[in-house]
């Protein structure tokens, strides 16, 4: 599924382009969500990528975040990169790993926090 966009550049060029899916979940309150519409497409010609202003639909949540694409120079269409910014939901984990080392618990999050920014070397 291709979807057509609108996006300026910094010289305020437009350029049509298509991407290749929106953003499924929301990155701040983690709730699934169905996104129609963008509120600001950027293109930077220097790196080929792209970012695509989002409000979360949600009611209770409402926040404004950031769909990255890259450009695939073989078909012209923007690619799905990631979200930023992220918000880390803590791993429960059970009462015996708990106690026995609650510093496990607190490095295991921020871990997984790190890597879901992108982070893989920390």
């Amino acid at each position: 599924m291709s979807i057509n966009i609108s996006l300026k550049d910094s010289n305020r060029g437009d350029h049509a382009r298509q991407i290749d899916r929106r953003p499924d979940v929301c990155p701040l309150c983690h709730h699934a969500i169905e996104l129609t519409e963008y509120h600001y497409a950027y293109f930077n010609t220097a790196t080929n990528q792209a970012q695509l202003v989002h409000r979360c639909p949600r009611v209770k949540c409402q926040g404004l975040f950031f769909a990255n694409y890259g450009l695939s120079t073989s078909t012209g269409r923007l690619h799905f990169s990631n979200v930023s910014p992220t918000t880390n939901v803590p791993r429960t984990f059970s009462d015996i790993v708990s106690k026995t080392s609650k510093e496990f618990c607190d490095i295991y999050d921020q871990a997984r926090a790190s890597e879901s920014q992108g982070h893989l070397n920390v």
